[in-house]
Order: structure tokens, then C-alpha cells, then sequence
């Protein structure tokens, strides 16, 4: 019988069942048919109305949420009537003013009557995102050109993903439990949070809009009408979607693997129909694009390479609480200018001769996916920790940091979100446990969907590790909760298949796929870069000579002697050096060696200057740092001509017999990526991969993690044998997850705080004390997970205070910096995928 012919029998049943039934039941069957209909209408209408309310709260309380508004100048000039161009704001400083947020108003009258405009360069901001821009020019021309006027745009935004997620929560789910998801999407502290960020916002309607069509070539059969309708719908919902964010074209692979799989492999017609559907996506994708895809047409610029670099940098370890013992990292700065340095340094070391590349250019670029690629196939173990440090991190967002932070736009709705944040603390441990259950109820039926089901979870859940943020990732908490209510939908109902002997295939199938590779890419890796470190340590170098010069407050900056060559670089090429600098624990009495790299740049311009506290455990081999540093130039005919070069080191003068040499590398262009490295003396003996703090154990160097406050605080060798402990009866307060052992040892263990929950909230705090400037508190322990604020509280309010992040035995100094009442406070610094921490304090003393 054939399909249709069912579907014209069930309704003919439906029928006869309907006229036996009394009047009110059949209205009650009737309704039941738009039930689905009139919840997405109201989830769409109370979405836009909270979505404009918070927005409006959040101007009204004098807060400007961020979303490049620097880059609006072209939606201003279509509002006034001059076409999508580029306004030379510089020229016109009304515009200049509007469009730095100085003010929230901006008036037509202000423009020249010929304003100024730039030619279009490459794939520039303002026109990649030109849908976004020109959304918000027609909201300005039906009202007046105002920041806080956008609230409709917020509204529009959030009020249809809250009634997309219904509609994605609908698909595994019944009613009731769908609407509960819509009414977490609804009241999400991370959606809210990340719903003014309009540019970052706009996509994730977008992205719902395309898993959902995904997910029509899941649900089988898939008649041929149906694969040709939805790729036809996925590639103009996707030649829309870039014109607000490009992130959407993550979601071709899996398009491209469903299309794919959709239908038998038995004939040469079910290829031609996969040929077709994949044709119809690709037209439509060209009609509703190409407007937008003509930017791509001018130049470079519009690759994912220098994001995925920036999201490599070592910022983002701690949020993905990836670590490596702080051994190595490719860079130390989230800057684009930082990143553009990098890059083009590579480029130049990658050619043998110094290279000028222009940004947003074709050939940055190249260079930019050469130098990515080298570092993925450097380091293969981190790349895969990374995606599953994120993988990790998005399956727990739903009770993830973000979303106990409270909500303030509504003083009555504190009470709800403190509720709410309890509920989800207490539900951490969910969510993986209903993926993979998720998974595994779905192979009972059917094993090949189960398998493609894991790995678009995979996929969609890990992609984040290109550049980790949570702006990138809010959309991906639907993929737990989604899961959670398709295993209660599932146990409910108590419909699940027999075949137990696909889950035991899948899950030994799962562990090898997961597990192996990490175990032999870290191997591979811990190889390599073994090699890399040893040939940096014997490549031919030579010795610099350091220039001291005297520093207020007891400094000394050492001048680098080639500093002065690299003002003579070739013009608009980055060079490279690579600098060996040997610390030596015997010749002198420093325990910690606060170290700054100073550079030197031209007005206005991105400063690489680096501060770094150095542990200098005691043993016959010196503690080596290496760094990358890099200089640059272009003819300095203007004012605002750029260039940056490295200057020399700083450090306390008590400390300048630490540093005992100091070699700059004679070729580093033999070395495609050269990382930044702290080794100490036994760093031999340590593995040289990154771990995931949450669930794996490292081995570690007797060299600690350092802590300053400030960070030219001295610390002797002395001060570790010496102090007086901080007492049990002068702690003040205390969160119930905070135990004082002794005096001078402490544990944490949760996420309590003092008053609450959150990610910053206070957990101890000690006796308040008039303390004279240069009084100092040791700190030493060691953080298995989470990480901590420590410092002073003067008048309620922090004064300098540290965040300890990194994983592992570490030792923190904290100084009075000005003669006052302070307490010795403790609080929460919680930035990874759950509201944990793990640290035992094993030594809190005041030093002499």
C-alpha cells in the first residue's frame, strides 16, 4: 500500500472517529490539530516583547551593549537617503561622535550635502554584514536614527528563536515539554545576556532555521519531494543568513553528509536525484547571496583562519579549562594586531625573505590557513582536546556559569532567577548523561540514525573550538536540553525499541573513536614538540647584549642591543626574532621573577608589551623563557604611519642577577612555528600536551604557578620558610562549601558562594585590619578545578585583586598597596563549563 494511500485511510478513520464523538470533543480534536500553531504565535509575540523590554531596560539604565556599531556608517547613509556606501566618518565628526557611541542620536541634517565616502576594500565588516546593517536602517527609517531605538530589532531576534527552539524541541518531544524548552530559551540568563550583541545575536535564528531543515533528512522515509524541498530551503535560508554572520557556513559539511545519506546507494537515479537536490541548494544559495557574495568577490579577509589562530591563543585555555602546565603556547594576546603579527611573521620565516602582506588581502589569507595548518598538524593532540574541551563545555551550558548569573533588568524577577540558577546547579550532572542516553534510546531503533546522530553532536558541539566564546556557542545549548526532554518523552511513553545489541556496538564503537585517536595524537605530538623544544635550545644563536638602564621604583629595564637594527626592517614586512632567556635559581635569592618583554610602538597602536611571573624552583639548571617577538614598519611619511619593535626586558632590580643570559636565535626562519615556552629544570620528565583540568590529572614541575599583586611584589626564598599562619577565628565569612582545616589550610570544594550562587560571588573573607602599605599575604596550594579571586577588599570594594585560573600546584603574593583597612577576601573566578571549584590552600600566612 502505498504511502499516500495511507495517509487518505487515516484520515478517513479520523473522520468517522470525529462525527461519533460529542460537540465539545470534537472542537477539543479540532484545536488540538493548531495547538502547535498558536504556541509558536505566542512564544514569537512574548519573545520580541521580552527581547525589546530588556533591551530598552538596558539603555535606560545607561548601559551601550557592543555589537560594532562603529561599523554602522553605511545603514546610517542608506537611512538618509545616500545609498549603501561607506561614509568617511572621520570627515564628518557628528557621525564620528554617533557611531563611537558618544551619543545615542544622530540627525540627516548633520551630513554634508556630498558626504565623503571610502572606495570598498576586501570583505569589510560593513558590507559582510549588510543585512544586519540594513535591518537596522529600516527600523531607523520608520523612527529616528537611535541606539536605544533598535529594541525592536532585539525583539525580533529573540522572539523567533524562541519560537524556532519550540519547534525544534517539538520534533522529539511532546507539548508540554517543549514549551518548557521555549520557556528556558525564554528566560536564559546567556541568551539574554548575548542578545544585545547584535552582530554575534543575529545568527542564531539562522542557525535553528537550518538544523531544523537538517533534521527533515532524519526523519525517514525521505521521499524525494521532501530531500529537493529542504535543500532547495536550506540554500536560501543559508544565502540570507550570510548577510548577518557568516558563521552559518559551518553547517554545510553536515548538509552535504545527510544529503548524502538520505536515500538508498542502489541505483544510478538516487545519485542524480542526490546531484539535483545538491544543484537546487546551490541556485537557490546564489539567488538569495548574491548580494553579499560580491564583497567576497574584491579580496581576502573573509576566512576563518585568523579567528581560529586567535581562538588558539592561551586566553581561552582557561575558559575551556584546557591546560598544559603552562609549558608552552602559541601566543599570549587576543588581539587582531597581535594575530596579524604572528601571521605575517610566519609568512616571512615561510618564504626566507621578508614578505609584505597587506591585511584583508588573498594572500594574508594563504597565509594565514598555511600557518593554522601547520599548528594543527604541530600540535594534533591540542586541536582535539580543544574540541573536546568544548564539546564538554556546551553539553553543560544549560547549568554552565552563564546561566546562573542574574538576570537585573526586572528588580521583581531577582527571586525567579535565583530559583532558577539553584535548579540548574543542581541539575550539572544531567546533561551528559541524556546525550548519550539520547543517543543510545535512538539506536535501539535504528543504529545507522543513532551513529549519524553522535556524530552531528560531535560535530555541531566541537566546531566552537575554531574560537571559543560564549556568544558562539549560546544556540548549542538546545543539543543537551533537547536531549533531556527526548529521554523523558521516551521513558513517559514507554516506546523505545529491543535491538540492546546496538547500543553495546555503538558504545564500543564511541569509546574507540573517542579515545584512541586523543591517546596516539598526544603521543605524535608530545614527540614533536619534544623535538621542536631541543632544536630551538641547540640551533645556532647569539648572545645579546643587554643595555641596563635604571627604572623608578626600583626597576631596571635591560635594552636589547638589536632592538635599534629592526627600525630598518623592509618596509610593510614583519620580522622575527626568537629570544632565549636563562634564569638561574642559584644566583640569586628571588622565588618568583616578575618579568615584563617591553615593545615600543608608534601612537594609537596595539602594544605587545608582556608581563609574566616566572617560578624559579632551586637545582643546577636554569629556568628557560622563549618568546617570539616581532617588528614592523612602513615609511614614516604620516603621522599615523605604524610600526612596533621589541625594546628589552624589565624586571625588579632586586632580581637583575636572576637573568643570568640572554640569545637571540641567528635563523629562526628554519622554525615555521615557534612557540612561546617556560621551562623549567624538569620540564624533560613532563608531558607536553594540554588536559582537560575537569577530568584529567597531570603530572607537574616542582616549579608552581606565580601569582603577583602587584606585580613587581618581591617574594625570597626566605618568605617560603617563613610567616605567621592566618588563624581559624579571624575568618569573618564563609560559604558552606569552604572549610578552614587549620590555621593557614583551607579547602573549597563546589559552587556555593556567600550569598548565593554565581561566578564571582565571595566565598571567605577575613578579619578587616588597618594594614600599612607593603604588608604581604602568601598563598600557596593547588587548584584541581574551577579558579579563584584573591586579593584585598578595602570598603567593600576589590583592590588589585588575581585570578588564579591555571590548573595546579601554584604560589600567589599579595601586597598592601597603600596604608588603609583591608580584609583578605576569597571569592569564585568560575569561567569553564560548570559552577565547580577544587582547591586546597595549604599554606595562608602574613610574611615578615
Amino acid at each position: 500500500m502505498s504511502s499516500s494511500g495511507t495517509h487518505i485511510i487515516g484520515r478517513r478513520t479520523a473522520i468517522i472517529r470525529l462525527n461519533g464523538l460529542p460537540p465539545i470533543l470534537k472542537r477539543a480534536f479540532c484545536l488540538q490539530r493548531y495547538a502547535d500553531g498558536g504556541i509558536v504565535i505566542v512564544c514569537l509575540v512574548v519573545g520580541a516583547l521580552v527581547g525589546s523590554t530588556y533591551y530598552r531596560d538596558l539603555h535606560d539604565a545607561g548601559r551601550k551593549p557592543w555589537f560594532y556599531q562603529v561599523d554602522f556608517g553605511p545603514a546610517v547613509m542608506w537611512t538618509c537617503g545616500y545609498g549603501f556606501v561607506i561614509p568617511e566618518d572621520a570627515a564628518i565628526p557628528p557621525l564620528r561622535r554617533f557611531l563611537r557611541q558618544e551619543v545615542d542620536q544622530f540627525s540627516c541634517a548633520d551630513l554634508p550635502p556630498v558626504p565623503p565616502v571610502r572606495p570598498e576594500v576586501g570583505a569589510q565588516p560593513w558590507l559582510m554584514w549588510s543585512h544586519l546593517l540594513r535591518s537596522a536602517a529600516v527600523i531607523w527609517t520608520m523612527s529616528s536614527i537611535t541606539w536605544s531605538g533598535l529594541a525592536p530589532l532585539a525583539g525580533c531576534f529573540l522572539g523567533v528563536t524562541v519560537a524556532l527552539a519550540y519547534v525544534a524541541f517539538r520534533l522529539v518531544s511532546g507539548r508540554l515539554l517543549s514549551t518548557a524548552g521555549a520557556v528556558f530559551v525564554l528566560t536564559s540568563p546567556l541568551f539574554l545576556s548575548q542578545l544585545p550583541q547584535f552582530r554575534d545575536f543575529s545568527k542564531v535564528p539562522f542557525m535553528l532555521g537550518l538544523a531544523l531543515l537538517m533534521a527533515q533528512l532524519l526523519i525517514l522515509p525521505i521521499t524525494a519531494k521532501r530531500l529537493l524541498t529542504v535543500s532547495a530551503a536550506y540554500g536560501a535560508v543559508l544565502g540570507f543568513a550570510i548577510g548577518f554572520r557568516n558563521d552559518v557556513f559551518i553547517t554545510i559539511p553536515p548538509f552535504l553528509l545527510l544529503v548524502v545519506m538520505s536515500r538508498p546507494f542502489a541505483s544510478l537515479a538516487e545519485w542524480r536525484l542526490r546531484g539535483i537536490a545538491l544543484l537546487l541548494a546551490g541556485f537557490s544559495f546564489i539567488a538569495l547571496s548574491s548580494p553579499v557574495l560580491r564583497v567576497y568577490a574584491n579580496g581576502g579577509g573573509a576566512t576563518m583562519s585568523h579567528a581560529a589562530l586567535l581562538g588558539m591563543m592561551h586566553p581561552i585555555d582557561s575558559s575551556l579549562s584546557v591546560t598544559n602546565g603552562g609549558l608552552y603556547e602559541i601566543g599570549y594576546g587576543l588581539d587582531d594586531s597581535y594575530a596579524a603579527a604572528v601571521i605575517s611573521g610566519y609568512a616571512s620565516r615561510k618564504a626566507g625573505v621578508p614578505v609584505q602582506i597587506d591585511g584583508h588581502s588573498r594572500d594574508y589569507d594563504a597565509a594565514a590557513g598555511s600557518y593554522l595548518r601547520t599548528l594543527v598538524l604541530t600540535l594534533p593532540g591540542d586541536a582535539l582536546t580543544r574540541a573536546y574541551a568544548v564539546l564538554d563545555y556546551v553539553i553543560a551550558l544549560p547549568s554552565g556559569v552563564v546561566e546562573t548569573d542574574p538576570i537585573s533588568y526586572r528588580e521583581s524577577l531577582r527571586p525567579f532567577y535565583a530559583v532558577r540558577s539553584q535548579i540548574a546547579l543542581s541539575l550539572w550532572w544531567v546533561w551528559p548523561l541524556a546525550v548519550v542516553a539520547a543517543i543510545l534510546l535512538v539506536s535501539l531503533r535504528d543504529l545507522r540514525l543513532a551513529a549519524v546522530l553522535g556524530l552531528m553532536v560531535g560535530y555541531f558541539c566541537s566546531y566552537p573550538a575554531i574560537q571559543f566564546n560564549d556568544r558562539h556557542v549560546l544556540h548549542l545549548s538546545l543539543i543537551p536540553t533537547a536531549a533531556l526532554a527526548y529521554v523523558l518523552q521516551t521513558v513517559l511513553s514507554r516506546k523505545w525499541g529491543r535491538e540492546w545489541r546496538n547500543a553495546f556496538i555503538l558504545v564500543a564503537v564511541g569509546i574507540a573513536v573517542i579515545v584512541v585517536p586523543l591517546l596516539l595524537l598526544r603521543r605524535m605530538q608530545d614527540q614533536q614538540v619534544r623535538a621542536l623544544i631541543n632544536a630551538y635550545l641547540a640551533a645556532p644563536a647569539e648572545q645579546v647584549q643587554l643595555i641596563d638602564r635604571a627604572l623608578p621604583d626600583d626597576r631596571v629595564a635591560l635594552d636589547f642591543d638589536f632592538s635599534v637594527q629592526r627600525v630598518a626592517l623592509v618596509e610593510g614586512s614583519v620580522a622575527t626574532d626568537y629570544l632565549i632567556a636563562d634564569f638561574d635559581a642559584a644566583g640569586c635569592d628571588a622565588s618568583v621573577v616578575d618579568l615584563t618583554v617591553r615593545y615600543e610602538t608608534s601612537p594609537d597602536f596595539s602594544d605587545f608589551t608582556h608581563r609574566v611571573a616566572i617560578s624559579l624552583p632551586q637545582g643546577s639548571r636554569p629556568t628557560r623563557v622563549t618568546l617570539a617577538t616581532y617588528s614592523y614598519s612602513i615609511a614614516k611619511t604620516t603621522p599615523d604611519a605604524i610600526w612596533y619593535r621589541p625594546k628589552g626586558y624589565e624586571l625588579p632590580a632586586a632580581q637583575r642577577a636572576c637573568l643570568t643570559k640572554v640569545s637571540r636565535l641567528l635563523d629562526p626562519s628554519q622554525f615555521p612555528v615557534l612557540l612561546n615556552a617556560t621551562l623549567p629544570p624538569d620540564w624533560e620528565r613532563l608531558p607536553l600536551y594540554s588536559t582537560l583540568a575537569r577530568w584529567e590529572g597531570r603530572s607537574t614541575s616542582t616549579a608552581r604557578g606565580a601569582y603577583l599583586s602587584p606585580p613587581d611584589v618581591l617574594l625570597s626564598r626566605r618568605d617560603e620558610l617563613a610567616g605567621d599562619a592566618l588563624r581559624r577565628s579571624d575568618l569573618v565569612e564563609a560559604a558552606s562549601n569552604v572549610t578552614m582545616t587549620t590555621d593557614g589550610g583551607m579547602l573549597v570544594d563546589g559552587a556555593d558562594g556567600i550569598g548565593g550562587l554565581g561566578r564571582y560571588t565571595l566565598l571567605a573573607r577575613f578579619q578587616e585590619r588597618p594594614l600599612t602599605r607593603g604588608r604581604r599575604i602568601v598563598m600557596e596550594g593547588n587548584l584541581r578545578q574551577g579558579g579563584l579571586s584573591v586579593g584585598w577588599l578595602k570598603d567593600g570594594s576589590w583592590s588589585t585583586p588575581v585570578a588564579l585560573t591555571e590548573p595546579g600546584p601554584f604560589i600567589a603574593v599579595f601586597e598592601v598597596p597603600s596604608d588603609g583597612n583591608y580584609a583578605f577576601a576569597i571569592a569564585n573566578n568560575l569561567r569553564g563549563p560548570t559552577l565547580r571549584n577544587v582547591c586546597e590552600v595549604t599554606r595562608l600566612a602574613w610574611l615578615p
